[in-house]
């Protein structure tokens, strides 16, 4: 609450601790696009929230461990021979950013958490959706 109040009257659309330990917390939050995240990340950063003493706040945006495409170029290249039925083919992973959760949520869900199967739906379109 205490993260929300410092962004007032901007909106978190999602927050959540996604680590916690003796010497800091991670929070992950989601805002409505990157012009507020922009807006938000500079109300946050170097203040101080009143938890456990003190804690001074870092905020930055997300970084994605995502491969890159010369990283799949490397990886079918270094297994020539080994995938001879995979020939000329590019991978078959996408990786999207940036949608807001609330676009694929269920009316169930108050636009809170993303529903897969209406991703799944809504990707279809592009042919079969086999892992989210």
């Amino acid at each position: 609450e205490k993260l929300k109040d410092m962004v007032y009257p901007d909106l978190f659309l999602n927050l959540k601790v996604s680590k916690s330990t003796a010497d800091f917390i991670r929070f992950e939050g989601e805002v409505e696009n990157k012009g507020l995240l922009r807006t938000v990340i500079a109300k946050l950063h170097g203040r101080t929230v009143d938890i456990n003493g003190g804690l001074r706040v870092l905020a930055a945006e997300a970084q994605y461990e995502y491969p890159t495409p010369q990283d799949w170029e490397s990886f079918f290249k270094s297994r020539e021979g080994r995938y001879d039925d995979l020939a000329n083919l590019l991978p078959d992973t996408l990786h999207i950013e940036g949608l807001p959760c609330k676009w694929f949520a269920s009316r169930e869900s108050n636009g809170e958490k993303p529903c897969e199967e209406i991703v799944k739906n809504v990707f279809a379109i592009f042919g079969t959706v086999r892992n989210i």
